[in-house]
């Protein structure tokens, strides 16, 4: 009989945060999304990946197209699950920014393109509503990695995208207590595979026949820790990025630092697409009006090298050194012996990841004592190459 049958298929409280993201998602937006829910933001992207990667009697040389500058993990899961164990061709963007790379690249045998924005760790942008035409020309979906933005900030689906992921293990779980990940699509996405369910109800299609047979289901513990802390996420992205804008300015005046990577500085690359896109969610409504937020993550390369950028993390004290991000807590690491570690170094240099590179992840403590401690730690940089 219907109902609530088996966890592992659908129960209540996974059911909850689904249409709880969904909500967020399509807010402001003349349709409907639908979202589900995974045990993890990879396991999201690899189902939904492997769904549109499906066997096509039309389409035999599939290719997947998505920017080199990405999260680690992403890039290890396309070069080994897809390109290595599948044979598919992995196209990388060298340059998110460039359109007409993106029209190079996207052709009929394209099963989707995929990007970050912004990207981790190097906040690089895509112009979203350009590449969703390329891509809807050619009957392609274009999915998007919204893991940074989240939809307190900006909402993909209503810029033109057919599908949208999370990690929400990050900006949407503020405590960092839990695993989780989604898939959120529009109704119809552009798709030229035969499956009509696909192609009018992805995100659905999913649930119902991809996840249920692989079993990669959110626990409903991490479920209801997920819709929790949900509810602090417009306030919560609010605090974080208005904080990362105050260190982004610090570090871009600062004499030990050689690069600073922030969608909100005026000379960062994108920076006219990020303040078209990324808005502070009904700030409309707010005294003040509309206001842009950026995000909660920097990054930065130090001018003395490799060794600075340890001497700088090393004294560090309110950022905990660790992998994760979009926590209530700010953290850092760096990502050439991190997130990026199993990468070659000729595959860090196409992905745009030195070893001086040093991402910081922004969180709620009171922005005074962050700046004061980034200060502190930048002191004993200069101390050092004194």
């Amino acid at each position: 009989m219907p109902g609530w049958v088996y966890s592992r298929i659908d129960n209540p409280t996974v059911s909850q945060l689904e249409r709880t993201i969904e909500a967020l998602e399509s807010y402001g937006a003349e349709f409907n999304s639908t979202a589900t829910v995974f045990s993890s933001g990879m396991a999201a992207l690899f189902m939904a990946a492997t769904a549109l990667v499906a066997h096509d009697p039309e389409r035999t040389r599939p290719n997947i197209v998505l920017p080199s500058a990405c999260y680690g993990g992403s890039y290890m899961l396309f070069r080994e699950r897809f390109e290595t164990d599948r044979g598919i061709e992995i196209r990388w963007i060298r340059d998110s920014l460039d359109i007409e790379e993106w029209k190079r690249a996207i052709d009929h045998e394209t099963r989707f393109a995929l990007c970050e924005v912004p990207s981790n760790p190097l906040l690089r942008l895509t112009d979203i509503p350009a590449v969703a035409r390329i891509t809807a020309a050619k009957n392609v979906p274009l999915m998007v990695d919204s893991t940074l933005s989240s939809p307190a900030v900006m909402r993909p689906l209503i810029l033109g995208a057919d599908i949208v992921v999370h990690s929400v293990s990050k900006s949407m779980s503020a405590s960092g207590l839990s695993i989780a990940g989604a898939v959120v699509s529009r109704p119809n996405i552009s798709c030229s595979h035969p499956r009509t369910e696909m192609r009018e109800d992805f995100a659905g299609f999913l649930k119902r026949g991809p996840q249920r047979d692989c079993g990669v289901i959110l626990s409903p513990f991490n479920a209801l820790q997920s819709i929790t802390d949900l509810r602090s996420l417009r306030e919560r992205m609010n605090t974080m990025g208005n904080s990362a804008m105050r260190l982004a300015e610090l570090f871009s005046q600062h004499p030990a630092i050689s690069e600073t990577f922030y969608p909100g500085l005026p000379g960062m690359p994108g920076h006219d697409i990020a303040k078209r896109d990324m808005i502070m969610v009904d700030s409309n409504l707010d005294e003040g009006g509309q206001r842009n937020n950026y995000g909660y993550l920097v990054s930065i390369r130090m001018r003395d090298g490799i060794q600075a950028a340890r001497t700088f993390i090393d004294n560090l004290e309110i950022f905990w050194r660790a992998n994760d991000l979009g926590r209530i807590k700010s953290t850092a690491t760096i990502p050439s012996i991190s997130t990026h570690s199993q990468l070659s170094e000729s595959e860090k240099t196409l992905s745009g990841i030195p070893g001086d590179l040093v991402r910081l992840s922004v969180g709620c403590e009171h922005v005074d004592d962050i700046l004061q401690d980034v200060e502190r730690a930048l002191d004993s940089v200069m101390r050092v190459a004194a």
